[in-house]
């Protein structure tokens, strides 16, 4: 193969590559509520070992991962057994009934990433001579669909006018076969050993235990010396 065929065919392998690679949504909305742009083809884990293959896609507004089925009919994956979930390079977790994407592992230690939409329920009060009134402060009250188009779910929540939907992110540790939601008690509760270097760092670093970016550079700080 010479030099011209070798330049064509890693060009084309890039190409391919770049298309098969999916996009992450960074905004949501009722038109908008994947974690994906598209449906990746992926494999689901269960307890007994058994592994089957579907085109599957987070939806991050109903917390639920979704698949295809039958071609183009999206369904929710609810079962129980289900142990992990990895579409394209993504791997997702699902413990206590809740799906957690891996976002770093290292020497046994992984960080895991849950999304929770904001989704403020309207309020009633009771108003003059009982009536009932719904409350709101500077934003509009309206029905927003969650799941899928297929589903005639609704619910009552409170949503700006440009029907953005915040989502917060949760970050959680997996380590020693333990799992705990990433805060300060819980780091020195875990690194006891290594409970002094871990304030010393926390505090020269004014470091944010609700950033993802924070916690790895922690992490990668840590992994280091516990590992000695």
């Amino acid at each position: 193969m010479n030099k011209f065929h070798i330049f064509l065919y890693l060009l084309l392998s890039t190409i391919t590559y770049g298309q098969d690679e999916p996009i992450i949504n960074s905004m949501f909305s009722e038109e908008s509520q994947y974690l994906f742009k598209r449906f990746q083809n992926g494999t689901i884990v269960f307890d007994n070992n058994s592994v089957i293959e579907a085109k599957l896609n987070y939806n991050v507004i109903c917390e639920e991962m979704h698949f295809l089925d039958k071609g183009n009919i999206i369904k929710s994956l609810a079962n129980k057994n289900i142990v992990s979930v990895k579409t394209y390079q993504y791997l997702f977790y699902y413990i206590n009934e809740s799906f957690y994407l891996v976002i770093y592992q290292n020497s046994g230690i992984e960080l895991l990433q849950q999304f929770k939409p904001i989704l403020k329920n309207t309020e009633e009060n009771t108003g003059a001579y009982g009536t009932s009134v719904a409350s709101s402060t500077n934003t509009s009250i309206k029905s927003i669909r969650v799941g899928t188009k297929y589903s005639d779910e609704m619910v009552d929540v409170v949503v700006k006018p440009e029907d953005q939907i915040k989502i917060k992110s949760k970050f959680f540790i997996r380590y020693n076969e333990s799992f705990y939601e990433v805060t300060r008690k819980n780091l020195y509760k875990t690194f006891p050993d290594k409970e002094t270097q871990l304030k010393e760092y926390l505090k020269s670093n004014r470091s944010n235990l609700s950033s993802k970016d924070d916690i790895i550079e922690l992490l990668n700080y840590v992994i280091p010396q516990t590992i000695k």
